[in-house]
């Protein structure tokens, strides 16, 4: 099941102007990495509509892999997925849940906001304290793919997180992503799109412990090593 998440430069800038400039970097970093788990797990709860609804895939050609999952066990876990992403109680569907999720980027910037006018005294306290900013977005989608797959009858069904252009993401998701190919569960597959060169990722990915190429992950070229390469394509 694919689960499409786009970075675009609008979201970049969102996530950097959260505070209004008036946070430090510890603190704008919580915030960041907390805006970039509810926007994973909006497309991953999104996907899970498009599975078990008609209507959702409508526009896209007709249904894919649709599912059957029974009333009781949608509310189940939906229930679970409110309590473990540290939602407010809402209606238990997806679409509850989705929404929910679309409520916490307003509370997110709201939060932020407040912060930057509160200044520094007693902020790590205060941060402390709120259980969403805390979450770890990978452990929090496998969570949810094992909920959704045990009801579905598909225990060892796979999901494949596809990251759409990297290099406007923050520099810290990069390196997050690239270790999380060797450390997930596999039930998850990435395919993570960017520019050839990215500064960041080049520890990660020059052997030791980090993922490899051919091991952990498979490159798959989108340019022409010389630019004579490309004349055939463009005459045509």
């Amino acid at each position: 099941t694919g689960v499409l998440i786009p970075t675009d430069l609008n979201w970049s800038e969102q996530l950097g102007a959260l505070g209004d400039g008036q946070l430090l970097q510890p603190a704008r970093t919580l915030f960041e990495k907390a805006a970039f788990s509810t926007h994973v797990l909006h497309s991953l709860v999104e996907s899970m509509l498009c599975r078990t609804r008609a209507e959702h895939t409508a526009d896209a050609g007709g249904a894919y892999r649709m599912v059957h999952l029974a009333r009781e066990d949608e509310v189940y876990i939906a229930r679970q997925l409110l309590e473990a992403w540290k939602l407010p109680a809402t209606l238990p569907t997806f679409e509850g849940v989705k929404h929910a999720l679309s409520r916490r980027f307003i509370e997110i910037k709201l939060l932020a906001s407040q912060e930057g006018t509160r200044g520094a005294t007693g902020r790590e306290q205060r941060l402390a304290d709120i259980g969403f900013l805390h979450l770890e977005v990978i452990s929090s989608v496998v969570f949810a793919v094992e909920l959704f797959n045990d009801k579905v009858g598909e225990t060892q069904g796979r999901w494949a997180l596809l990251f759409d252009e990297l290099e406007l993401a923050p520099a810290w998701v990069r390196p997050l992503l690239v270790a999380a190919l060797r450390s997930v569960d596999d039930r998850l597959l990435f395919k993570l799109s960017l520019s050839p060169y990215c500064e960041d990722l080049s520890i990660e990915t020059s052997g030791g412990h980090g993922a490899s190429k051919k091991h952990d992950f498979t490159e798959i070229r989108l340019w022409n090593a010389y630019k004579e390469s490309g004349y055939s394509f463009c005459r045509e």
